[in-house]
């Protein structure tokens, strides 16, 4: 009884401590080091998050903690703190309005502060500190939060001419490669090893140049994505699978000559088609504008992962 008592008294005189620290006279010490990490790479944010009520995170949060920094063990604070939390610090910190409701001059303004790390700490994407939260179960109904909602918006308007002219380039890769395989394997004898005259090949020739030319715009992005983001690249599969099909149609278009390893060819030409419609199929259900065309393809790599895994086991 008496320990629980002291207990009390303790938690009692920490926070009197901490409302002296956060107070207005403290103001702009504690925002030069309330992100300061420790030894094992901690915020006072992380700690407060294992140690103290939701109450005390809320009190550091408006102070300027960032909940999105990692610590050595790659945790970010935001892992256990509850989306109400969050919810109401967003609304309160991160959203701001001026004018009247009615008035044409009425207006509100986002601040995005909590997406960017710390003075003198090093520079993370954005993205990457959303991705985080979209890997938590609890909070992944945040990023329908008007702020994030509001800034993925903006973000896709930037990108996304560049995401069409990828999709554009890729889908005719693909529409080529598929007419080059069919045109050329397409009822050919697994035991021919003869060149035809010319005038049979024209058509598969011109296929095949026009393979070459769009498999180079794909070689060069998954050159650009390795070169940029090394270390991201290497943790997706879907990047191996990519590289997979640039390796298996650079043997299709290299080995051997028209007519010359056509066993052999055949087999590369059908690991080509999956792959490269595959790609096709995910990237364009990528598409927010696509709606229940994305969900369907969301849904089927699922269904189709848990049956590998329990294939594999």
């Amino acid at each position: 009884m008496r320990s629980n008592i002291s207990e009390v008294k303790i938690n009692q005189k920490y926070g009197e401590c901490l409302n002296l620290i956060v107070s207005k006279d403290m103001d702009y010490v504690v925002r030069e080091i309330i992100n300061v990490k420790d030894q094992s790479g901690d915020t006072p944010l992380h700690y407060a998050t294992r140690l103290w009520s939701q109450d005390t995170v809320g009190l550091l949060l408006k102070k300027g903690a960032k909940f999105l920094i990692k610590n050595n063990h790659n945790e970010v604070a935001m892992k256990h703190i509850t989306p109400e939390t969050l919810e109401s610090y967003l609304n309160e910190q991160c959203l701001d309005s001026e004018g009247k409701l009615n008035s044409k001059g009425f207006c509100i303004s986002a601040n995005y502060n909590f997406l960017l790390p710390p003075d003198g700490q090093q520079q993370v994407s954005e993205m990457e500190a959303l991705w985080n939260m979209s890997q938590s179960n609890e909070h992944q109904r945040l990023l329908k939060h008007p702020i994030i909602g509001l800034f993925l918006w903006m973000k896709w308007n930037r990108i996304k001419k560049f995401y069409f002219i990828n999709l554009v380039l890729y889908i005719l890769f693909t529409l080529v490669l598929t007419c080059y395989i069919f045109h050329r394997y397409g009822g050919i004898s697994d035991k021919t090893c003869e060149v035809a005259p010319l005038t049979e090949w024209k058509a598969t020739y011109a296929f095949y140049w026009l393979t070459v030319i769009f498999t180079l715009p794909i070689v060069v992005r998954e050159c650009l994505q390795v070169y940029i983001m090394t270390s991201d690249y290497c943790k997706h599969p879907e990047n191996y699978l990519e590289i997979l099909l640039i390796l298996d149609t650079v043997a299709l278009l290299v080995y051997g000559w028209f007519g010359c390893h056509i066993y052999v060819q055949r087999h590369l030409a059908t690991v080509a088609i999956l792959l490269s419609w595959w790609e096709a199929v995910t990237m364009i259900g990528r598409n927010p504008a696509m709606g229940t065309f994305t969900s369907y393809v969301t849904m089927y790599y699922r269904v189709a992962k848990t049956f590998f895994w329990f294939l594999a086991w």
